[in-house]
Parts: structure tokens; sequence; C-alpha cells
């Protein structure tokens, strides 16, 4: 579903964000970084179950991410919760979840750079 190999930069932030601010509020540019990312969300199979239409049920494991790549395009995915993965306007569910969601908390606040 991403174009990993041509990604250039992440930006990132958890939801529900304490204030209203709105902006990205981490970045990974580091290269090895951004591949480790790319090499666990790809271990996560997808299916397009339709529109967006999704009621939360996991509020505090929720990132939404800004992908940039080289040819400076940008794709804003949004992994919500523990089994859904948002990509534009269309809704996928992972079929062989949940997202590990403390490893990824625990890897983005490791490598993470203030934005």
């Amino acid at each position: 579903m991403l174009d990993s190999a041509h990604i250039e930069k992440v930006y990132f932030k958890h939801l529900p964000m304490k204030d209203d601010m709105g902006n990205d509020n981490r970045q990974i540019t580091d290269e090895a970084s951004l591949q480790e990312l790319m090499n666990f969300l790809s271990q996560y199979k997808v299916k397009k179950v339709g529109g967006r239409d999704f009621v939360s049920e996991y509020p505090d494991e929720r990132f939404q991410f800004q992908l940039e790549y080289r040819d400076h395009s940008v794709t804003m995915p949004s992994l919500i919760e523990r089994h859904i993965l948002l990509h534009e306007m269309s809704q996928y569910e992972t079929t062989n979840g949940p997202v590990d969601h403390e490893w990824l908390m625990e890897f983005l606040e490791e490598v993470g750079e203030e934005a």
C-alpha cells in the first residue's frame, strides 16, 4: 500500500492531541529508522472494507502519519487503534493484527525528533 522505498521523511502525531494546534509534533528523517518503521508496518496485511466509517474503541491507540516522498508527493495514512488503517478516504482492516501498538509507541518515542 505504501511506496516505502521512496519515503524521505515521516511526520507523526499520537492522537488525540492534547491541544488544538493540529501540527505534526514529531518526525523521523534517519534512513535506518525509516526503514525499520516500514519493515514493521509491512508485516501487516490489510484488506479494503469500504469507505471511511469508523467508531473508536481504543482512543489512546491512534496515530496520524504524513509520509513525504523524494518526488515531493505526500501520503497521509492514519493507523487507528488496533485493527484499522485509514488511507485517504478508504478504510482498511488488518487481517493479521492487531498492530503491536506498544512496539510502535516505544519506537516512535525512541527515534522521533521534534518537528
